[in-house]
């Protein structure tokens, strides 16, 4: 059901007209000469029962265009319109091509200066194998693309987290005749505008500069029952992007082992990062030891003693801070995508 008609030659679009305007529109229909772009039959100007106006065809024929739901259909328009108010040229069922010469339509084509995006509303099911063969084809035309899909709340289809496939569920509010993007609680017309505005990034970037904390817990050594210090993990942090993350010991030993100064182990009595041999896991690894007698403290002991901060997120002061950049010199945590900031919701 598109949104796109031809009026005596000029291409209309049904959000761009009021009610009355509509209405007016549906009496004198026949006055002009109103098509449908797609295939060339007569375009019938209509409403959803959701009040979303389109354009049907007075026959269909043999046209390849798929009819949609209203909540598909209001969802689409909603898009469209957010985008052509933030200066976008913007097409529906827009029509395009792959190098086999296989046509493709998409539902919202938006365009502004060099910057190509589409917006694939997806209210039916669709299983992940055919999304990702329709976001090869958007990829080949070198356009970006996103997909604004219908909430599941049965756990039949995986949500795709990808840079490549920017992908979205959505959830229609009957109250208010609108959609909200449940991962972020705002509106789709409110995350439309967010986007356009460059306020959807996929966070943390890669080589971005962080303070790296050195993160300690006290303990009396199970061999000798002196009191020492261990490394439990580093706690990175960018205030200004409003990132935090902790890294376990074991994934980044080696660069805790770089960070530690004789200076350091002495003040604190922290025993040396090397490898050791563990009798439970029989084999040698990087881990912490006895500043006195330098008996091992192996993986599974900092996992149980880590577990009270790492699920409250209150951590212990760190020891010294150092600078690094992600991906570089410490891990890149897994990546997600955040909208004004925030990771949210799933």
């Amino acid at each position: 059901m598109p949104l796109r008609a031809v009026k005596n030659g000029e291409m209309i679009q049904a959000y761009n007209f009021s009610e009355e305007e509509w209405d007016v529109l549906k009496e004198k229909r026949k006055k002009f000469k109103l098509i449908m772009p797609c295939c060339q039959n007569k375009a019938i100007p209509k409403r959803s029962k959701l009040g979303t106006q389109f354009f049907a065809h007075s026959k269909r024929g043999d046209c390849i265009s798929k009819a949609e739901s209203k909540e598909h259909l209001l969802a689409k328009s909603i898009i469209a319109r957010v985008c052509q108010e933030r200066g976008w040229q913007v097409t529906t069922e827009y029509r395009g091509q792959t190098t086999n010469n296989e046509v493709w339509i998409a539902d919202i084509y938006a365009e502004k200066n060099s910057i190509k995006i589409i917006f694939e509303v997806q209210w039916s099911p669709q299983t992940e194998e055919v999304t990702r063969k329709r976001q090869e084809r958007y990829k080949q035309a070198g356009i970006r693309s996103a997909w604004l899909v219908k909430e599941r709340k049965r756990n039949l289809y995986n949500t795709i987290e990808e840079y490549q496939i920017p992908y979205f569920e959505m959830r229609y509010n009957e109250d208010t005749n609108n959609f909200i993007i449940p991962r972020y609680n705002v509106t789709l017309e409110k995350f439309i505008k967010g986007m356009l505005n460059k306020e959807l990034t996929w966070f943390p970037p890669k080589k971005m500069n962080v303070d790296t904390g050195l993160i300690t817990i006290e303990d009396y050594c199970w061999k000798c029952g002196k009191k020492i210090s261990l490394v439990s993990g580093l706690l990175s942090i960018n205030k200004k992007k409003n990132f935090e993350h902790f890294y376990k010991f074991n994934e980044v030993s080696a660069t805790i082992a770089s960070i530690l100064t004789p200076n350091l182990k002495k003040k604190y009595h922290i025993g040396e990062i090397k490898q050791r041999y563990s009798k439970t896991v029989q084999n040698k690894y990087l881990s912490n030891g006895c500043y006195y007698c330098d008996a091992i403290y192996g993986d599974f002991f900092l996992e149980e003693e880590t577990l009270e901060f790492l699920v409250t997120e209150s951590y212990p002061e760190p020891i010294i801070i150092t600078k690094h950049q992600l991906g570089k010199e410490i891990p890149l945590p897994s990546q997600a995508w955040y909208f004004q900031g925030r990771k949210g919701k799933y």
